[in-house]
């Protein structure tokens, strides 16, 4: 069954959730809290104090995953917050896959809604936009 899971999602998306986990891993750590978020009360709400504690946790290693980020090209003025985002996405793959359900990424994104609000302030909406070559023309 657990092969079948890890062939769920393309290769690429595998291979970087294993890399988004091995983050969460060392920030897990770094709090001395389990990597695996398998309390379902905390998760699901029905313990208040465990969930916002579960609520918390990944707005808290979203910042750490943006902290450590660095643009994605040389000429990139910082890192899209999108993209520490989507390390979280992964992480929650990689517990969907186990078949443990982690809270809803709420706080998260309210953070990343923040930053992305003061990235364009400071970059410009246009730094958004991905960079591409130009298309090849018939001239």
């Amino acid at each position: 069954m657990r092969n079948c899971l890890d062939h769920a999602c393309a290769p690429l998306t595998t291979k970087g959730d294993a890399g988004h986990m091995k983050a969460w891993k060392a920030f897990c750590a770094e709090l001395g809290t389990p990597c695996w978020r398998t309390d379902v009360a905390a998760n699901t709400g029905v313990d208040p104090v465990g969930h916002q504690r579960e609520l918390l946790l990944p707005a808290l290693a979203f910042l750490r995953f943006y902290a450590d980020m660095s643009p994605r090209s040389k000429s990139g003025p910082a890192p899209n917050p999108r993209s520490a985002l989507n390390k979280l996405y992964g992480v929650s793959r990689e517990h969907k896959k186990r078949g443990y359900i982690m809270s809803p990424f709420t706080t998260a994104v309210r953070v990343m809604a923040g930053m992305l609000r003061k990235y364009v302030a400071q970059h410009g909406a246009d730094c958004l936009a991905p960079s591409r070559k130009n298309p090849l023309t018939n001239g």
